[in-house]
């Protein structure tokens, strides 16, 4: 896509800011969010080419290790 077809629909605009939303908040994680923090540090660690020196200790933090 050209420089000139991106702007067609004229200039970015700018987004809200969000205020006080569920994970914004330091003190509570909501659970989506851990379950997808998790999912993407095994599925890291375990892609080919990582060194997978830290998949045992991920698992096991997990409650993954059997």
């Amino acid at each position: 896509m050209t420089r000139s077809a991106a702007l067609i629909a004229g200039q970015a605009k700018e987004l809200p800011r969000p205020a006080d939303e569920t994970w914004q908040q330091a003190i509570l994680l909501p659970e989506v969010l851990a379950a997808s923090c998790e999912r993407f540090a095994l599925v890291k660690l375990s892609h080919p080419g990582h060194d997978h020196r830290n998949l045992p200790r991920a698992l096991a933090e997990f409650g993954l290790l059997v």
